[in-house]
């Protein structure tokens, strides 16, 4: 190879490393520039997205707010139940055994103690002929 050929190879790679070196540096440049102005921006109070959630409030209505007192009342009434009917002389005597609605709370029925089964009938009497 010639002087002359190694030279302008010499010169494409010196020239190459520049460029390369000149687009990093205008890179880094160009970023610091795009951040200062971001800067100056947000300080100065133009940025939009900062000053978004102030705009909105301003275009909306006011909220009222009302306080509500929910009562609930529970009621409870008392139902007098028909008492079990009672059998023999006691149910006619009382009227059949149920009881009348009253205010007053209803009283335990005592029960009617048990009766003793009927006698055996009598034998039938006997009659002779004589």
């Amino acid at each position: 190879m010639t002087m002359a050929a190694k030279m302008n190879k010499t010169t494409k790679a010196i020239a190459r490393r520049r460029s390369a070196e000149r687009v990093a540096m205008l890179s880094v440049a160009g970023f610091l520039i795009i951040v200062a102005i971001l800067a100056w921006r947000l300080q100065s109070g133009l940025d939009p997205v900062v000053n978004a959630g102030a705009q909105n409030t301003a275009d909306r209505q006011p909220v009222v707010h009302r306080r509500l007192i929910i009562k609930r009342k529970v009621v409870t009434a008392i139902v007098d139940q028909p008492v079990a009917r009672e059998t023999g002389s006691a149910a006619g005597a009382t009227g059949g055994g149920q009881q009348t609605a009253s205010s007053a709370p209803p009283q335990p029925v005592a029960s009617a103690p048990a009766q003793a089964p009927a006698p055996a009938p009598a034998p039938a009497p006997t009659t002779s002929a004589s």
